[in-house]
């Protein structure tokens, strides 16, 4: 369902534009019949106009043509103030127009989103934490930060539309990459075949309602040779619950075993690995089995999540259905064209900034909705979360680490009679002090003089007695 959205559009002069986004100046001349219906090379804005508003016309979507580069420079130099441009609209370069087909806008809303979207984007949640997480505890704000959220959202808004999955993909692995973002347990590389594996069953159906069965038909999609290792542990498809955790024993020590000689694939491992859990539950209720995998093969996670989608709601215990139906919350949210942007900076910003500044501070700077990561619009719609790598952090760890723990070792003097001759220093102080200092307890009457010790009577006592003797 979409809904229609008017947008004026304007040539404007990069010199123009920071008066234009802080409404000082409103842009001059008719409007565009098409945003590329010019030979401006700077930006066309685009003003939306909304019905029933009193001030109707603000920037909504800025389109920046073939000098892209010239443009973000002179705005980040001499418009600071106006940099990054996505705090007042959103920012596309021409070709992504042209991508998105957008000449008529509308706004997009989500309708029933399939569970194995929702359900793999918790799966890789959980197998991007480092330590093992609750599947009941572990927040929903680690969502965005998924990538299969990403390529969930580009699914969801633009159906059918291979070519802006694969952007997608691209541009995930491309920040990847970015040494100034943290790494993630799961990389691009490893969730690709898993994302295949969404599109080619997301429209299949197996036709059979037991567990086990369905489970079966789905991997004689995915990958006939975990099927044959499956079937082959017959432990695994035991009625017996206890059986089937033994079942799993031994199918991760014969993964880890040939791992080792690489006679198996880590893609194969992983999916392995998933379904033998979901096999030995029967359900989504022994995830914990997974744990001891977990840093070895954390796209385990993601591939269980996908398949637990698969399977269906009624196979889920009570903590994966409700953190499912979170996600999934998060994946029907809305979107219009013409909306602000939620993430903190839009590509056309990312790609440049990346390319031109090799710096942490070239996003470490950026006003930003959370001190420890940025967020950044792949495509309309479409944001992914990045933690920004703690490079100061990082080099104090380093130089703490260069610290020598062992204290240095003594110069080339004989201690012993060193210390023998400090002892003999300080007796000798000790004894000058003692000769010096009036005695401590003695006290005396109020007004009654202090006889001081003979050794420091004043020299005037003399001279007094000297003259009472000349007297007589």
């Amino acid at each position: 369902m979409s809904t229609a959205i008017t947008i004026d559009w304007y040539p404007v002069e990069r010199q123009s534009l920071p008066a234009i986004l802080m409404g000082i100046e409103k842009p001059s001349g008719s409007p565009l019949p098409n945003p590329l219906a010019t030979s401006s090379k700077d930006v066309v804005l685009g003003i939306a106009n909304l019905t029933g508003v009193v001030e109707s016309s603000f920037p909504s979507i800025m389109l920046v043509g073939s000098a892209r580069k010239e443009v973000l420079a002179w705005i980040s130099t001499y418009a600071e103030e106006a940099f990054p441009l996505s705090q007042f609209c959103r920012v596309l370069s021409t070709d992504d127009w042209l991508d998105l087909a957008s000449e008529q806008p509308s706004s997009q809303l989500i309708g029933p989103v399939n569970s194995l979207w929702s359900s793999l984007v918790l799966g890789e949640m959980l197998g991007q934490v480092s330590s093992d997480q609750d599947v009941s505890t572990i927040a929903l704000s680690r969502a965005s930060a998924c990538f299969s959220f990403a390529i969930a959202r580009t699914t969801l808004l633009y159906p059918h539309r291979d070519t802006l999955r694969n952007k997608c993909a691209d541009r995930l692995s491309f920040v990847e990459n970015n040494s100034r973002f943290g790494r993630k347990n799961i990389s691009t590389a490893l969730l690709k075949p898993i994302w295949s594996a969404a599109f080619a069953v997301e429209r299949i159906a197996i036709g059979s309602s037991d567990f086990a069965t369905y489970l079966l038909g789905l991997l004689k999609i995915l990958a006939p040779q975990v099927l044959a290792l499956i079937e082959s542990n017959k432990l695994l498809l035991s009625d017996s619950a206890e059986e089937r955790v033994k079942g799993f024993d031994s199918i991760v020590d014969y993964l880890f075993a040939e791992s080792k000689h690489n006679r198996i694939s880590r893609s194969h491992s992983a999916l392995c690995f998933a379904v033998a859990a979901l096999l030995a539950g029967r359900g989504t209720s022994h995830i914990q089995l997974l744990g001891p995998v977990a840093q070895d093969f954390p796209d385990a996670f993601p591939w269980y999540g996908l398949l637990a989608g698969m399977v269906g709601q009624q196979y889920w215990d009570k903590a994966w259905s409700q953190q499912v139906k979170g996600v999934e919350r998060t994946l029907r949210q809305c979107f219009r064209l013409d909306e602000p942007v939620q993430a903190d900076i839009c590509w056309i910003e990312y790609d440049w900034l990346a390319r031109t500044y090799d710096s942490p501070e070239a996003f470490s700077m950026l006003p930003r909705n959370f001190p420890s990561g940025l967020a950044i619009e792949l495509l309309p719609g479409v944001i992914c979360q990045f933690r920004l790598e703690d490079h100061f952090g990082a080099k104090l760890r380093n130089e703490a680490s260069k610290t020598p723990t062992e204290p240095a070792k003594p110069t080339n003097v004989d201690n012993t009679k060193e210390i023998a001759r400090v002892l003999e220093m300080l007796r000798q102080a000790q004894e000058l002090l003692q000769k010096q200092v009036p005695e401590a307890n003695k006290q005396f009457g109020l007004f009654v003089e202090q006889e001081l010790p003979t050794t420091q009577k004043p020299k005037r006592s003399r001279e007094s007695r000297a003259r009472k003797s000349s007297e007589k």
